[in-house]
């Protein structure tokens, strides 16, 4: 099996996108090697896993360069164009999804070489196309103030100004530009503020944002420049719906604030694009966990985030231009809140009917992952570790929620020997992964330090000091599977007071 990150690349492609990038391969206008065509056939029988043990560098060598004298470095190399052209095809595939950013590129294009007649039609066109649009996002606004600056950059070029009729057009269409332009400004402004406020967040990072945005952010004055849009312009709902979104995270504890930009996100719904729609129930899930995490009185947004689970699942609102699957840690927090709620009918659900809509790449692996943490939960540990054993790890992005759980396992089981040899391991793994991020190596390293503590002194039968770990991560706030481990001690303690 051959290691590379062209794999990593291959993987992430659809059934229909990896089909399509064998057409892009073979086309000689994107490449004239016959090396990659070679490559994409030798890789199309073991498309999206790549895991086979039948992959060997030595054979596609072979079969590149009918030698057996193998060189690392060929082979590198021809890896290499293999990723710069998948690069290119996925800007290719990136051009297909918005007509409108293609039709301003060709409408540039053709007003450079005075093309006017092409142009005009082009121009009559998209105008038509763009009547009946409704799906407003980011993208179209931009994409309108583009070609609102065609319009204006061919009429100057071409119109004979000779009265001042022929000079409000003009002013027309850089008002309506500039319109476009400060609507797409506002809503990415505040947005890049909301994700801003949540990285402080997520991240524990302490003080003020970085002077330079702050005295942006404060010195516009969005609430008069909506009232000079609002009746006046046919996008001035998404304005409106920014705003109380703005308002809905500077007001954390005003629960009304969140549930009016809720409900003006579903009031226009039909109007927002899939991109549109998916930003704004990401945002809400955002919400939700702050929350959750800032206010006194959070208990009521568990089942709120439940509901929009419910509703992201049902109406497929994790889709979007760019992704088509359910992304799996949208899976792995829903499974894990499901869990915690103790809806185990929910997960059920969630494995039986949603597992489906995972990339294929994942999806075995989601599937027995799921069913891992479903039978725990059941306290079907023998269930639990049969299905953990099913995952193959080597690409699976959540592996420390693997071997978090199979300690748990071995711990219920009885299995300790297994568990103090394992947590050996997971140590010299978590000290040599420099991709996970150091608070999570610490609420790691916490939860099987204090497992170990535990199993030695379960094995020693030294209840007394167990008492003392107890006391220990109740002062620890950064602990994986801190309620499980004190509700460990406390069975152990309570047995060990029950008459012999």
């Amino acid at each position: 099996m051959i290691k590379h990150k062209a794999f990593d690349l291959l993987r992430s492609l659809s059934p229909d996108e990896f089909r399509r990038f064998g057409d892009f391969v073979g086309s000689p206008y994107f490449n004239k090697s016959k090396n990659i065509i070679t490559v994409y056939e030798y890789l199309y029988p073991y498309y999206p896993d790549f895991t086979d043990s039948n992959i060997s560098k030595f054979v596609l060598y072979e079969k590149l360069f009918k030698s057996a004298n193998y060189k690392d470095s060929s082979i590198r190399n021809v890896l290499a164009r293999l990723i710069n052209l998948a690069l290119e095809f996925l800007v290719h595939e990136n051009l297909g999804y918005d007509k409108l950013s293609r039709q301003n590129m060709l409408l540039e294009e053709l007003n450079r070489r005075k093309l006017n007649d092409l142009f005009l039609k082009n121009l009559r066109e998209t105008e038509s196309d763009i009547k009946d649009f409704k799906e407003v996002d980011f993208d179209y606004l931009l994409n309108r103030y583009i070609l609102e600056r065609n319009k204006y950059n061919f009429s100057i070029q071409n119109d004979k100004i000779i009265s001042k009729n022929k000079v409000y057009p003009q002013i027309r269409k850089l008002s309506d530009a500039g319109v476009y332009l400060s609507i797409y400004y506002i809503t990415e402004l505040i947005a890049d503020n909301i994700n801003i406020m949540v990285y402080y967040e997520k991240f524990n990072i302490e003080g003020k944002m970085p002077a330079t945005i702050t005295r942006i952010l404060e010195s516009i004055d969005y609430n008069t420049i909506y009232s000079e849009i609002k009746d006046n312009f046919e996008f001035d709902y998404l304005l409106e719906i920014y705003l109380a979104l703005l308002k809905s995270f500077r007001e954390m504890e005003n629960d009304e604030a969140y549930f009016r930009y809720k409900e003006l996100v579903n009031k226009h719904i039909n109007h927002l694009s899939s991109d549109e729609v998916s930003f704004h129930y990401s945002i809400m899930l955002g919400c939700c966990i702050l929350k959750g995490k800032l206010i006194k009185s959070p208990s009521g947004f568990n089942t709120e985030l439940m509901n929009l689970y419910d509703e992201i699942l049902k109406h497929e609102y994790y889709k979007n231009k760019k992704v088509e699957h359910l992304p799996e840690d949208l899976y792995r927090d829903i499974l894990f809140l499901s869990i915690r709620e103790n809806n185990l009918e929910f997960v059920k659900e969630l494995i039986d009917k949603y597992t489906l809509k995972i990339h294929s790449s994942q999806r075995e692996n989601m599937y027995h992952f799921s069913f891992a943490f479903y039978y725990f939960a059941l306290e079907k540990f023998e269930k639990s570790l049969e299905y953990i054993n099913k995952i193959k790890l080597d690409y699976f992005i959540y592996k420390y929620d693997v071997k978090n759980l199979m300690l748990k396992v071995y711990f219920e089981l009885g299995y300790l020997e297994e568990a103090i040899s394992m947590i050996h391991s997971y140590r010299e793994l978590l000290r040599k992964d420099v991709f996970l991020t150091e608070s999570r190596k610490v609420r790691n390293r916490n939860f099987i330090k204090y497992l170990r503590k535990l199993i030695i002194l379960k094995i020693d039968n030294k209840v007394n000091e167990i008492e003392n770990i107890r006391v220990d991560l109740q002062g620890i706030a950064e602990v994986r599977y801190k309620r499980w481990l004190i509700s460990k001690i406390n069975d152990i303690v309570e047995q060990s007071r029950e008459p012999a």
